[in-house]
């Protein structure tokens, strides 16, 4: 239950997986130890449960803890496996539909209202409708080569350099660049909770100092 809570056994939608096996477990405690069962110097046999079950690799450290934490012996048998599943994947960035397409043009002018930027670099059809939109919040210039142009309608995005920008017209792709730190900027605030989800799991008490940082660039 404690390796649960502390985020061990997720498969897909399902959480708290695991699989127990019964077994024997021998061990002799030696001088110097505080055996939980038996007494030093005398072999013991003890009816055990080997108990598998999977965690991802940021939170392995905090499932130790929790599995010490919550095992009564004094030194705890255990083995940690890494495993070749293909597991959850991760992206640089998100992709989603529009609930009504709308033009280029028109989309450009919300990322602007929106994001708070002073202005906005498009690269496309102005004219061109569009509804199925990837976003990768800060620089994600350099991954444009990297995108199916078919994927996606737009790529909202920040930080694009000239080539980049000929290359993805060259490839029919739509781009938004809306500046890296008016993309990025958003972000604060959910990875300053994460960490504090960390922090109160791990006992720690962090200091968040909240700045207000100013544009890097004014348009003049």
């Amino acid at each position: 239950k404690a390796m649960a809570e502390a985020g061990a056994g997720h498969i897909g939608k399902y959480s708290a997986c695991s699989f127990r096996t019964p077994g024997i477990g021998s061990f002799r405690p030696e001088d110097g130890s505080q055996p939980f069962i038996g007494s030093v110097g005398v072999l013991e046999e003890v009816e055990e449960y080997r108990l598998e079950t999977v965690v991802e690799q940021s939170g392995l450290n905090r499932v130790l803890k929790a599995m010490h934490s919550a095992h009564p012996y004094e030194e705890v048998a255990y083995d940690v496996y890494r495993l070749a599943n293909g597991g959850r994947i991760y992206s640089m960035g998100r992709r989603g539909r529009l609930a009504q397409p709308c033009s280029l043009e028109s989309l450009a002018g919300k990322v602007k209202t929106v994001f708070g930027c002073q202005g906005v670099r498009v690269v496309g059809n102005y004219r061109q409708m569009v509804q199925r939109v990837a976003m990768i919040s800060g620089s994600g210039g350099s991954l444009l080569a990297r995108i199916n142009p078919e994927a996606a309608d737009v790529v909202i995005t920040g930080d694009v350099k000239y080539h980049e920008a000929q290359e993805a017209r060259l490839k029919g792709m739509n781009v938004i660049d809306a500046g890296h730190q008016e993309l990025e900027k958003h972000m604060i605030a959910l990875v300053s909770a994460l960490l504090e989800d960390e922090c109160r799991h791990q006992k720690l008490s962090p200091e968040i100092l909240k700045l207000k940082e100013s544009p890097c660039f004014r348009l003049l």
